[in-house]
């Protein structure tokens, strides 16, 4: 039986089973996108001049409107005037004509000394 003992060993190997390997359990991490400005530059600055535009726009319509108020209360006052102006010319005329009567001019030409002379006196229409 020494053919039998020239077979080999069955050796007995202490090999530890393999389990199905897993990923230790952590939070799936997300990935971290750098952030990028979606505005460029050329952009903003664009952007910045229509603001500083609509800005300057805001401010010439508020003087413009200033500069229209003044120029009314102007436009107002000389109306005005004038209506006193015309006012006073119609009283001086009423007391142009008033001073200019027949009778009246005929008592101070009498207190002065002075007779009516129908020769004397032309009459002019007009």
């Amino acid at each position: 039986m020494a053919y039998n003992e020239n077979l080999a060993k069955e050796l007995q190997v202490d090999i530890p089973l393999r389990s199905p390997q897993t990923k230790p359990a952590t939070a799936p991490q997300k990935k971290i996108a750098k952030r990028t400005s979606t505005i460029t530059r050329i952009e903003k600055l664009i952007m910045s001049a229509i603001i500083l535009m609509l800005f300057g726009l805001a401010i010439t319509c508020v003087s413009m409107e200033v500069n229209v108020f003044s120029t009314n209360r102007e436009l107002q006052d000389v109306r005005n005037e004038i209506t006193m102006k015309q006012d006073a010319n119609i009283d001086l005329k009423q007391e142009i004509s008033e001073l200019s009567g027949y009778d009246r001019i005929y008592d101070i030409a009498g207190k002065a000394g002075l007779k009516l002379n129908e020769s004397n006196v032309r009459t002019v229409s007009e």
